[in-house]
C-alpha cells in the first residue's frame, strides 16, 4: 500500500460487528479497510466466548458419558486430557479466524494488523487514520467526505 490510500469505509476493530460491517459494505461496492490491533475476530473469538465454549463442550461430553454412558452400554472411567482439549480449542479458534481472513480477502477488503488511530478530519473533509503495526510499518488511510468510519467496540 502507498503512504496514503483512499477508502469508502474504515473499520477499526475486527470483532463480530467489525468484520461483518466490512463484508456488508464490500457487498454494496465499498472499498474497505479493516484494521485490527491483535487477532481477527476480536475478543469473543480469540479469548472469550468461543474458546470457553470449546473447552466447555469437551468437559460436558465427559460429564454426559459419566452420567448416562452405562445406559448405552458404554462403561469406562473418563478423564479429561486438558492439553488435548486446549489443542482442540486452538484448532476451533484458528479455523474461525482463518475463515474471517478468507471472507475479507474474498470481498477484496484490505486488512491491516496494527493499531488504528484517527489522526484528524471531519465529516466535511474526510479523515486520516494512522495504522501502526509490525506488518504494515506506519501507513495512513485517507477518506473523503463521503467516507464512514466504524469503530467496533471491543471487550478489551
Amino acid at each position: 500500500m502507498s503512504d496514503s490510500e483512499m477508502y469508502d469505509l474504515a473499520v477499526i476493530g475486527s470483532g463480530p460487528g467489525g468484520y461483518h460491517s466490512a463484508i456488508r459494505a464490500a457487498q454494496y461496492g465499498a472499498k474497505v479497510a479493516l484494521i485490527e490491533k491483535d487477532k481477527l475476530g476480536g475478543t469473543c473469538l480469540n479469548t472469550g466466548c468461543i474458546p470457553a465454549k470449546a473447552l466447555y463442550a469437551s468437559a460436558d461430553l465427559i460429564q454426559k458419558l459419566r452420567e448416562s454412558g452405562a445406559d448405552h452400554g458404554i462403561i469406562s472411567d473418563y478423564q479429561l486430557d486438558f492439553a488435548r482439549a486446549v489443542e482442540r480449542k486452538n484448532r476451533v479458534v484458528k479455523e474461525l479466524t482463518d475463515g474471517i481472513a478468507t471472507l475479507e480477502k474474498g470481498w477484496k477488503n484490505d486488512v491491516f494488523m496494527g493499531h488504528g488511530k484517527i489522526l484528524d478530519g471531519n465529516t466535511e473533509a474526510g479523515f486520516t487514520i494512522s495504522i501502526e503495526g509490525k506488518e504494515c510499518g506506519e501507513v495512513n488511510a485517507r477518506t473523503d467526505c463521503n467516507t464512514k468510519i466504524y469503530l467496533q467496540h471491543s471487550g478489551n
